[in-house]
């Protein structure tokens, strides 16, 4: 049986901290079932978008 893996998107910090990204990525992710592509990225890379966030909006919750 051949089985099709989906596309592997490495996602950086600069696609993760803008809402409006972030909201599209994940979006067209789930509206696919996951066929379209794979998130993927790193630790590190979601610390800086959480360290951006947090500079950027700091009454943010």
């Amino acid at each position: 049986m051949l089985t099709v893996s989906a596309t592997r998107v490495f996602v950086d910090e600069n696609v993760l901290w803008p809402k409006t990204l972030r909201d599209w990525l994940f979006l067209l992710r789930n509206a696919t079932g996951g066929e379209m592509f794979t998130v993927c990225s790193t630790e590190d890379v979601v610390a800086e978008a959480i360290y951006t966030l947090r500079r950027k909006k700091p009454l943010a919750h």
